[in-house]
């Protein structure tokens, strides 16, 4: 009995112990930090909402190139990310463009090659004679050169392609033929590794170009993203243009008449003081938000003769560019808010004209981004129906713009009809992510909708139903009720993405954005990307970052003792610009007064004439605001060069 008591208290003893340390032990567990494994789902959703915020949050970099570095890890992460998920199920290219999206892939191996042979030659000094693998990796390379031009050029050639392609194969059997006369001297000479290096800057830069099948986000081969190609960085630049372009069209189509005055009462106040998010223009149907976009596109895109190469997100950054640059820029705004644009391309008896088309219940309506209105009739939004049946329609809308053009029925039957199908809307990682942020305020277009190819090469009418912005399903919609000379994929964004890959300067368009002022900011980038979110009025907001850039004449005037004329000139552009800005801005929150203010005294009295006819186009649309024709048609008569249809219009 004493025994059986003695074990009884020793094994409380030892409980007790045990439980002791396990307190201890779990309180020491408590005061560690915790490491979550990549496999941990809370840890996985952390990573992907941190990448998330960082693409959005752009006016909290300093500078564009701390946020272009930023995306370049973003890359990494996204990379980490989709280890953790499956193929998209059902993915596929869509018909309209799968020729031209598979040999573009094949531009991917060939830049590795490229890329391979660059790095083993680009630190060997001048002169080494080269060795028989060195030589050997010269030859494997030019006959990929030569494959992959030989094939561009076929499918060119068969119209499978955009020609484009065809510039683009000569300029690869260039390269090629500069390899074969470098390697036949069998050493490493400055010309042969110039060549090296400058045919692995065109492959890479082609890079939005290939890669649809990748499960991973490129990034760049450098830590730094070099900003004289920002617009040709692969999967960086995709990153930034489709959640900006999201961004912006958030608030250009628009808010609802009945809840406009009441939101903007309830906000005006934050707004103007903490830079809260505007509420602006008044939309409601969804033809009235595709041409509030619209509108807001030719507010903010001057025209400009003979523009160089611009991508959407330059568009955006110059607020300048084409008529084909509003078009293109249109679209991708519409897309971003579920609304189906195009291009159409009219021929005439004076020449082909470019319209823009929105489809909508089977029937599409036509803006002319030249002119920068919406085709009327009777002052009602155009039916391309109604213009089929009475082609006197256009006429009198180009008469308004002043443009003498004739157009028969016959004209418009053999009208061509263009999608918008940029290959870097054709990936499956863009599927995945897109699906990833389909709910809520992060939600992106980064994919267009995939279709079914049933065996016998014809697409499932089923999966057409379901696949709201995919370019085959477009197609089908857009025949039910019209007739075309053809509807194919619009080939201005391959041949913009070709053109921008062969050396066209970015720095006239982006000199804004990457000025420092004196006080080592950079309140223009910061201002832009306000503007571009919504984040209007108010110190903490577009309008507050744009009056930092407005120096004062003491301030210029600092600058012209100490780093002379041309610098001095430099700030005095860049304080016209933001004035610019800021008149945009009053345009945008119905100011008129404000905003014609502005474009007289800080943007029309200064010698910078390239911005002048926006400015007094602007002005115009603003007196017909204020119910001042006279005024409106001052502002209108002194429009000249690409802008003057558009001020005509309003005459």
């Amino acid at each position: 009995m004493r025994s059986f008591k003695l074990t009884l208290i020793l094994l409380l003893l030892l409980l007790a112990v045990g439980c002791e340390k396990k307190k201890n032990g779990d309180s020491a567990a408590a005061q560690r930090p915790q490491v979550s494994s990549v496999n941990d789902p809370r840890w996985r959703n952390e990573l992907f909402q941190s990448s998330v915020a960082a693409i959005r949050n752009r006016a909290e970099y300093p500078s564009l190139q701390q946020y272009l570095n930023s995306l370049n890890l973003v890359t990494q992460r996204f990379n980490s990310w989709l280890t953790t998920r499956e193929t998209f199920e059902g993915w596929a290219v869509d018909p309209l463009v799968q020729a031209e999206v598979e040999l573009l892939d094949e531009l991917e191996p060939l830049a590795a090659k490229s890329f391979e042979a660059y790095a083993a030659f680009r630190n060997i000094p001048d002169e080494t004679p080269c060795t028989e693998a060195q030589l050997a990796q010269l030859t494997e390379l030019e006959n990929a050169l030569k494959d992959f031009s030989a094939r561009c050029s076929y499918c060119a050639q068969k119209g499978l392609l955009p020609e484009t392609l065809t510039f683009l194969a000569e300029k690869l059997t260039q390269f090629r033929t500069n390899l074969i006369a470098g390697s036949a001297l069998k050493k490493v000479t400055p010309k042969l590794k110039d060549q090296l290096r400058v045919q692995n800057q065109v492959l890479s830069d082609l890079g939005i170009l290939y890669g649809s099948k990748r499960m991973s986000f490129a990034g760049t081969e450098t830590s730094d993203v070099q900003l004289q190609s920002i617009a040709c960085e692969k999967d960086v630049y995709t990153l930034f243009e489709q959640f900006l372009l999201q961004d912006v069209s958030l608030w250009a189509q628009g808010t609802p008449l009945q809840e406009l005055e009441e939101i903007r009462a309830e906000n005006r106040n934050q707004s103007d003081s903490v830079g809260a998010k505007n509420k602006v223009r008044i939309s409601a149907e969804d033809l009235d938000r595709m041409t509030s976009i619209f509108q807001w596109v030719v507010m903010n895109v001057r025209l400009e003769a003979n523009t160089s190469a611009r991508l959407p997100l330059e568009i955006l950054l110059a607020g300048s560019g084409s008529v084909k640059d509003r078009a293109w820029l249109a679209i991708l705004l519409a897309r971003q808010q579920d609304l189906n644009a195009f291009v159409l391309e009219v021929p005439t008896q004076n020449g082909t004209r470019l319209l823009l088309g929105f489809l909508h219940n089977e029937e599409f309506y036509v803006f002319d981004p030249e002119i920068g209105r919406p085709v009327l009739n009777a002052e009602k939004p155009a039916a391309w129906s109604e213009i089929s049946a009475n082609p006197a329609i256009l006429e009198e809308f180009w008469k308004r713009g002043g443009l003498d053009v004739q157009v028969t029925a016959d004209d418009l039957a053999q009208s061509r009809l263009f999608l918008e199908v940029s290959p870097w809307y054709q990936t499956q990682r863009g599927m995945i992510l897109q699906e990833a942020l389909k709910n809520g305020e992060n939600r992106v277009i980064l994919s267009l909708d995939p279709v079914e190819v049933l065996p016998d090469g014809t697409v499932s009418a089923e999966s057409l139903e379901t696949a709201h912005n995919a370019p085959s399903a477009l197609k089908v919609e857009a025949l039910k009720k019209h007739q075309f000379a053809s509807v194919s994929a619009w080939d201005y964004p391959v041949n913009t993405a070709v053109r921008r890959a062969f050396g066209l300067d970015l720095n006239p368009i982006l000199t804004p954005s990457l000025t420092m002022f004196p006080d080592g900011e950079f309140p223009i980038w910061r201002g832009q990307m306000l503007y571009f979110q919504g984040v209007l009025t108010g110190p903490m907001s577009a309008a507050g970052a744009f009056q930092q850039a407005r120096l004062s004449e003491m301030e210029l005037e600092a600058q012209f003792q100490k780093n002379g004329p041309a610098v001095m000139d430099h700030f005095r552009l860049m304080r016209t610009l933001a004035s610019n800005s800021l008149a945009l801005i009053s345009c945008i929150m119905e100011r008129p007064d404000a905003a014609i203010d502005t474009y007289e005294r800080h943007v029309l009295s200064t010698p910078f004439t390239v911005l002048h006819d926006a400015a007094r186009c602007n002005a115009g649309r603003m007196c017909e605001l204020k119910n001042d024709p006279e005024a409106a048609k001052k502002f209108y008569s002194e429009v000249q060069g690409p802008m003057k249809p558009q001020a005509q219009f309003g005459l």
